[in-house]
Order: C-alpha cells, then structure tokens, then sequence
C-alpha cells in the first residue's frame, strides 16, 4: 500500500477528525459538521482562532497547533481560504481533508484556479481530498458521521455503500436505504472529485468487509479505464453486487452502456432499484440497476 492508499484509508476511516471552521453557531457548516460527530469514538478537535471548547471539545488555533496531526481534516470555510488550509494539513500530516464549500471549478475561470492548486498539492505531497462541493460522507461501522446534512448521523448501519456524484443523490439514497430497513456501511458525495474518485472508492470498498453492494451514481465518467478496474475490483474480489444509480437523462444511453458491460442490469426508478433483491444479495451476482436522479441544491453557511 503506498502513500496516497494509505492517506485514503485515513480520511474514510479516521481514527481522528479536526474540523477547521467549528464554531459554537448553529448557523455554520462546522457547526453541524461538528455536531455530527456526537458518537464517533476517535478523538475529535475544532480548529478556530478565538474559539477555546465547544460541547466538551478542545479548539486550537491551527491545524499544526493540534499535538497529533488528524488522520482527517473537515474544511468547513469558505472557497478562499481552503488552499492555504490544504497546504497547512499535508505540511503537518494529515491523511486526508474534505471541502464541503463550493465555489471552485462550477463557478469558473476563479474556481478552476483554485481547484487546480489544490489538485497540485494533492499530488506532490500525498495528501487526499474529498469533494471540494461534496456533502461528506458517513462510515456507519466507525460512526464516523463526517457531513453537515442533519439527520445523516441517525442512518442505521447496514451493508450498502452509496457513492455518488450528487450530495443530494448520496443524502436520497442513503436515506431511502434507511426508512426501508437496510441502511448503509459507507456512504460519499464525490462533489468535484478533484483527487478522490469513484474508482478510489470503489477500490477501497473492495477491502471493505463491511460491504456486500455498492451503489454508484455518476455525472460523467472522466477515466473510463480506471473506473472499470475500481468496479470489477469491487464487483469480483469481494464478490460485491455493483449497482449503477444513474446520471442525467443526457448522459443515462453511454453510462448505461459502460456499466452494461460490467454486468449491470439497468431499471429507471429509483425506489424500485433500490428494492431489488439482486441489490440486497450478499451472494456474487452479476446483475446491477441504473436509474435517474437530479441534484439536490442545499446551502450552508459557511466561515
């Protein structure tokens, strides 16, 4: 396992979290994100210049004032400042951050330039990233609850990951997985995608024994040959059901096609996909489903 596998393995199943923009209002994003993480059992520390403690947790002023650097960081602050908070948690050891802010390759020329540095630092020191623009991710075995959406930190556990493009098709998903008794093991809003993609996750789930079906939602596939090995990885080494939640209808005809040649079997109802008993199967079957959805805006807050 090398450097960047090992950094993956850290950001999604930390065994410390900092979230840099905690705060003690509600209003904010670190807030929720803060709150969030109520049971998870690693150690956790807000990162804020005035603050001190909030609920019992310990603020410090930096990421490197922390005195063991985080296997993960949660950057709830604005687009603006997340570069040089990037460039604070690879230089003092972090595994990995998670950007819930927009503002970056969506939005334009700006953006991109923001995006591309923080794709730079991603790839000259190790450090991961999820998102930036992505609505977190819970890992239920850990209780690791890293996301600001409410209610994400009650999802019952179960053996169902969610990966999805779309915050709002990984917060639907997920959700739906719940109220029909399933719940997840893993669940991620890719966002951006910048440096953590789907075929990073896929091939981590394939580890994952906490894992029997995957779920997967996509708006484009950017590297057709990198998603295919990270799904057939996941799909045969653990004998997992691969489930393609599908994209736009604009795009549904060539994703539908890719993931038919994986094997997936494609319906276009999302509350019949989720229902079928080829996904729930923890047997190896080679059947999938593909359904439409749409984004989901929500808007937080955020510095």
């Amino acid at each position: 396992m090398n450097s960047r596998q090992r950094n993956l393995a850290r950001l999604l199943a930390p065994k410390s979290v900092a979230v840099v923009g905690a705060s003690s209002d509600p209003a904010k994003a670190g807030s929720q994100a803060l709150r969030s993480l109520s049971l998870y059992a690693g150690s956790v520390a807000g990162v804020h210049p005035r603050e001190k403690s909030v609920d019992g947790v310990p603020f410090y002023p930096t990421l490197t004032a922390i005195p063991q650097p985080p296997d993960l960081a949660i950057l709830a602050i604005p687009a603006d400042r997340c570069c040089d908070a990037a460039e604070e948690a690879a230089a003092c050891g972090v595994g990995g951050i998670l950007i819930i802010s927009g503002g970056f390759g969506e939005i334009g020329d700006e953006g991109m330039q923001r995006q591309q540095r923080l794709l730079e630092i991603c790839r000259s020191t190790g450090l991961r990233m999820l998102g930036p623009n992505t609505s977190g991710f819970v890992n239920r075995p850990v209780d690791c609850v890293a996301c600001f959406v409410p209610g994400m930190d009650r999802l019952r556990t179960g053996r169902v990951a969610v990966v999805a493009q779309s915050g709002g098709v990984n917060i639907s998903v997920s959700f739906l997985l719940d109220r029909l008794g399933a719940g997840v093991s893993l669940a991620v809003g890719l966002g951006n995608a910048v440096d953590v993609d789907a075929a990073d996750i896929l091939e981590w789930l394939a580890q994952d024994p906490h894992t029997a079906s995957v779920a997967l939602h996509l708006e484009g596939v950017g590297n057709g040959r990198r998603l295919s090995a990270g799904s057939r990885a996941a799909e045969c080494i653990k004998c997992k059901n691969l489930t393609s939640v599908g994209s736009f209808r604009a795009q549904l005809t060539h994703q539908s096609a890719f993931f038919l040649r994986l094997g997936a079997q494609n319906v276009h109802n999302l509350p019949s996909g989720i229902t079928s008993r080829h996904f729930f199967s923890t047997e190896r079957t080679t059947d999938g489903i593909c359904s439409t959805a749409r984004r989901h805006p929500g808007h937080h807050r955020l510095g």
